[in-house]
């Protein structure tokens, strides 16, 4: 599973800076995992979190400076102390309930089956503990190996509840006009790899163009950042107290309530 973004060369995920391609987008994703480490310190303080399709787990620091023991999943685990995710049936080797909360940060996008995925996170979760999950709702395609899809809020949030989740909130990031620019930057920077003698030109070309995203998200309003945004930040929990599938769905499935954001 995927923790990474695919520009030809890795980037540290925890120290992003402003002359690669990726820094907004980069720094959206370590304020949003920052935040919610921070927020949820004292109830993760003492006790399991697990990383569900680690990568790098470029915030293990984070989870680390709450004062939690932090596991690790992947499907194709390249160290002995990340556990295997079990390709055929999805299903990580841990005991139902048996965590304090389940990361999965750019992972979603690249999971064939979504509620599948989502449901073994609820599964491992203890009642009352936190899912916090970040996904784009729009970007290039990034393989690795696949990428699937891309999310409105809507959309997220009728996964979530599909796999019987309770949202805290969800939180758009990078409104479409800085997308916009991320997208013009790529192409840009991607041709600097094309034209001989232009390389020079490439960091130059993304640290201009991160500083214009970041005016332009100070710029647009939420009613905009909503609409189509290239980031979903979630956090949701799983129930304290068992619930039926209709509490947290119309007839239809869809959700009932608009999530938080």
């Amino acid at each position: 599973m995927a923790n990474r973004f695919a520009e030809g060369h890795r980037v540290d995920r925890d120290r992003p800076h402003i002359f690669h391609r990726d820094y907004w987008t980069l720094r959206h994703l370590l304020d949003g995992a920052r935040d919610f480490a921070a927020r949820h310190a004292d109830a993760l303080r003492g006790k399991r979190v697990l990383d569900f399709g680690a990568g790098v787990s470029p915030y293990a620091a984070l989870i680390a400076g709450a004062g939690a023991e932090l596991l690790r999943a992947d499907i194709d685990p390249q160290d002995a102390t990340v556990l295997r995710i079990d390709p055929a049936d999805g299903r990580v080797p841990l005991d139902d309930a048996s965590v304090e909360a389940v990361l999965s940060t750019q992972v979603l996008e690249h999971v064939a089956d979504v509620q599948g995925y989502l449901r073994e996170a609820f599964r491992l979760l203890r009642p009352g503990g936190l899912l916090y999950l970040s996904t784009h709702g729009a970007f290039v395609l990034h393989r690795n190996p696949t990428d699937f899809r891309r999310w409105t809020i809507d959309g997220l949030a009728h996964e979530l509840r599909q796999a019987g989740f309770e949202i805290d909130r969800i939180e758009p990031r990078i409104g479409i006009f800085a997308m916009s620019t991320h997208l013009r930057s790529i192409t840009l920077g991607g041709a600097t790899r094309r034209i001989p003698f232009t390389g020079w030109l490439r960091p130059i070309i993304y640290l201009l163009f991160n500083l214009r995203m970041g005016v332009e998200d100070r710029l647009t309003p939420a009613s905009v950042m909503d609409a189509h945004p290239e980031l979903l930040l979630a956090t949701a929990r799983k129930p304290a107290v068992a619930t039926p599938r209709s509490a947290t769905a119309d007839a239809t499935g869809a959700p009932t309530t608009p999530p938080a954001g």
